[in-house]
């Protein structure tokens, strides 16, 4: 046993001095996880990471930056051709080709995302612009009030003390209409009530334009006697809303993506009940919803984009053929993607067809009136 010993030390030492003169030849190792790498190919087999000695070119970062932040590959343009296809990125995710093609869930984020980022960009403008408009009057008028009232008063003196002459009474009517009017403008506040029953009802209050921009929403609730908590809470947010439309718009437009996010659920339940019986999961339904929507939202965005460049909204034929061209073909292709993906007959897919359309419009409206009354509140 000792003899094997000593004959085992020099193979020991000799081994280790053959390794520390391979490395001293140019032995390479990852930097990441300090792995042994041969010497050719640039990534390690062990973490994956590219082999650098630190100094990273630029193409390298465009490249990382490409990949991981946008994710713009051979995949991205794999999903993006298989998607333009009614029917076959869902045919193929359910084939088990996940690798090649980007997932569904991250396919329709980033498409609404897209979308309604595309929105907000062309319509913001417009929405502050109109609804500022009519904002801006409002409080013109509030501003303007207080002087027609010291004019008003005024009128009667002087036309007393001068006795209905003509030309002073043609002054006044003239310089009233100058500052905005003889009349005192009034607008009405619509909310919700819960006061007679646990179930919300209508309810209405009148003020004048002046009350109604030149005090806060508590002072308007103490002024016509609201007392309960939840009406109170509601006035004054109807009373935000109505005086910040502009800023409400906006408001309400970011919160219509979280919109869309919760109604994939309600439409996969639709189309699960719709195909109840050919046994298919809650999520390739779902996975479903994800590739139409993600599909319709590229195609209504690059349509709003290509429009807007071209200045074709100022065509009254174009602005007219072309979304109703884009939406004929949404509906065209919804149809064959059902029959290609659930492969029914055309009588059986025409009718599911339009019960998923009617659905659709139900849910979006019902999806749609929620959102909006839940923005109010927590504008």
């Amino acid at each position: 046993m000792k003899n094997t010993r000593i004959r085992l030390f020099p193979r020991i030492r000799k081994r280790r001095g053959t390794l520390e003169s391979e490395g001293q030849k140019g032995q390479r190792y990852c930097p990441n996880c300090h792995y042994p790498l041969p010497h050719y190919g640039e990534f390690c087999s062990n973490c994956g990471q590219r082999f650098t000695d630190g100094r990273v070119p630029l193409k390298y970062l465009l490249q990382d930056f490409l990949e991981n932040v946008l994710n713009v590959d051979s995949k991205f343009f794999r999903t993006t051709w298989a998607l333009i296809i009614p029917g076959k990125l869902t045919n193929e995710f359910f084939k088990g080709h996940h690798k090649r093609y980007a997932t569904p869930g991250r396919l329709f984020f980033v498409a609404t995302v897209v979308h309604f980022a595309v929105l907000g960009f062309l319509i913001n403008d417009q929405i502050a612009t109109g609804l500022g408009q009519m904002i801006e009057d409002g409080k013109r008028k509030s501003y303007v009030q207080p002087m027609l009232d010291s004019l008003q008063a005024a009128r009667k003196d002087i036309l007393t003390e001068f006795g209905e002459e003509p030309d002073v009474a043609r002054a006044f009517d003239s310089l009233f209409l100058k500052v905005g009017g003889t009349s005192r403008d009034s607008q009405k506040v619509d909310y919700f009530t819960f006061a007679d029953s646990w179930w919300p009802s209508s309810a209405e209050v009148w003020f004048s334009t002046q009350e109604l921009y030149s005090k806060s929403p508590a002072e308007l609730a103490d002024a016509k006697g609201i007392t309960g908590k939840m009406d109170r809470l509601v006035f004054q947010q109807v009373v935000k809303v109505t005086t910040h439309t502009d800023n409400f718009g906006q408001y309400a437009l970011g919160q219509l993506v979280w919109m869309v996010i919760l109604m994939m659920p309600a439409l996969a339940l639709i189309l699960k009940l719709l195909y109840i019986r050919r046994k298919r999961y809650f999520v390739e339904h779902l996975v479903f919803s994800f590739h139409y929507h993600a599909f319709s939202f590229w195609i209504v965005s690059i349509m709003l984009l290509i429009m807007t460049w071209t200045n074709s909204w100022d065509n009254e034929a174009i602005a007219g053929i072309v979304p109703t061209f884009v939406v004929f073909g949404i509906l065209i292709y919804l149809f064959i993607a059902m029959r290609r993906v659930y492969k029914q007959g055309f009588f059986k897919t025409f009718v599911k067809y339009n019960i998923l359309n009617f659905a659709y419009i139900m849910i979006f409206s019902l999806f749609l009136a929620l959102t909006l009354a839940v923005s109010a509140l927590m504008f």
